[in-house]
């Protein structure tokens, strides 16, 4: 079941990635997509990536050791792997927004109240998923339970 659940993982992030294509994108759009993504918290926002993404594959697999989530997780809380991400975010970027645009947020950024908005945005984020989390559960739970008053199965419920 472990290893079911881990290919479906890897073929989702599979999948998300290989409908990133790279663009043609100049060095100053990327340097200026790059600040917008450390003033706007997104740059920060990934090292709350790796430790979550992992605690969820662990609950898949707890037979396996601490050491080896310990080893894993600092083998991919790098910078290396952050900012291959935020390259290709960048890509994306470049397909809705102009260098004049990645400017004007950057203004934005540098003022108090966008200074206080990247400050608190990862943190804003992680509540608001919950909140989210939560949510999309109870839904599901309520049609789970339209389902099973007209009479159909719930496979695995």
């Amino acid at each position: 079941m472990f290893m079911k659940k881990l290919i479906f993982v890897v073929f989702l992030l599979g999948s998300a990635l290989a409908g990133v294509t790279a663009q043609n994108v100049s060095s100053a759009y990327r340097k200026e997509a790059f600040k917008l993504f450390d003033a706007s918290g997104v740059t920060a926002s990934f090292s709350q990536l790796v430790p979550q993404m992992l605690q969820q594959i662990k609950a898949l697999a707890p037979s396996v050791p601490n050491e080896f989530w310990i080893e894993t997780q600092s083998q991919f809380q790098g910078t290396a792997l952050r900012d291959s991400m935020l390259s290709d975010m960048v890509d994306v970027y470049a397909k809705y927004y102009t260098m004049d645009d990645l400017k004007s947020m950057n203004k934005f950024y540098a003022t108090s109240i966008g200074k206080k908005w990247g400050d608190k945005s990862a943190n804003l984020s992680a509540a608001t998923m919950q909140i989210q989390k939560q949510w999309v559960l109870a839904l599901r739970d309520k049609v789970f339970d339209k389902m099973v008053a007209a009479g159909y199965k719930i496979n695995n419920k």
